[in-house]
């Protein structure tokens, strides 16, 4: 190997030299850096559908309960209570008015959070002015406005 090195001319070796400089850096990044990022971001993923799946399972074994007079407890309290059942943390829960409260939940599974909000409305609550954004990691943030049925 040393006798092939020496038998190029310097231009030759400077040459080598840069290519290695070039070709090192790049492989290093194929070859380590790409596949350590694509299994991070394949673990995210299976992390959000085991929590997804984790939701759902919780929500089987902890049914909302069925609205008939209204809720026993305050709205907020209601809708706190039922969020962090199903795993999810309401930046946003105040009472706007009488029966009206206005919720916001900063980062969620989509799937999860619209099974939730149709939860909600099967037990007769109405859900208005609900905004659902993209949010980071492939998640969404909502905010929205539930009222308590008038009877």
């Amino acid at each position: 190997m040393k006798e092939w090195w020496y038998s190029r001319t310097r231009r030759e070796r400077l040459m080598l030299v840069i290519m290695m400089a070039v070709v090192i850096p790049v492989l290093g990044w194929l070859l380590v850096v790409t596949p350590l990022v694509n299994a991070k971001e394949e673990a995210h993923a299976d992390y959000l559908l085991a929590l997804d799946r984790h939701v759902r399972v919780e929500a089987l074994a902890n049914p909302a309960p069925v609205m008939g007079e209204g809720i026993a407890i305050p709205l907020t309290e209601y809708l706190d209570t039922q969020a962090s059942q199903r795993g999810f943390s309401l930046t946003v829960n105040t009472l706007d008015a009488p029966g009206q409260a206005r919720i916001a939940i900063a980062q969620a599974n989509g799937q999860a959070l619209l099974d939730w909000l149709s939860e909600l409305e099967a037990v007769g609550l109405v859900l208005s002015n609900v905004q659902i954004a993209p949010g980071e990691a492939g998640g969404v943030s909502m905010s929205a406005t539930i009222l308590e049925p008038t009877t």
